[in-house]
């Protein structure tokens, strides 16, 4: 039997690999964890259900470089991350009724 996507173990080995990768790349753990989670799973899975699933990954990308090119602390950069990725999802919400799988 397969785990849910949101399996506790899941979730906690996610974490684990998103801090881990944030050290490796030299960007602070706290605001990769307090974006990924719920806000870019979130709209990873609004991107993949109703516009497009190999979008979602620049997607992703999309809202990183908004607030890396909007720049300040990791406060900032959380809250710029946040309101992108809720644009965006509102974007979906009233632009897009399903897509391709």
């Amino acid at each position: 039997m397969s785990k849910k996507k949101d399996d506790p173990q899941t979730m906690a080995q996610m974490r684990e690999w998103l801090e881990d990768a944030s050290n490796v790349l030299g960007v602070d753990p706290k605001v990769v964890l307090a974006v990924a989670q719920p806000h870019l799973l979130d709209l990873a899975g609004d991107t993949a259900r109703n516009t497009s699933r190999p979008g979602t990954p620049p997607t992703a990308f999309i809202v990183g470089l908004v607030a890396g090119l909007a720049g300040g602390d990791s406060d900032a950069l959380i809250a710029k991350s946040v309101e992108s990725v809720e644009t965006l999802r509102a974007h979906i919400a009233d632009n897009y009724k399903g897509g391709d799988e």
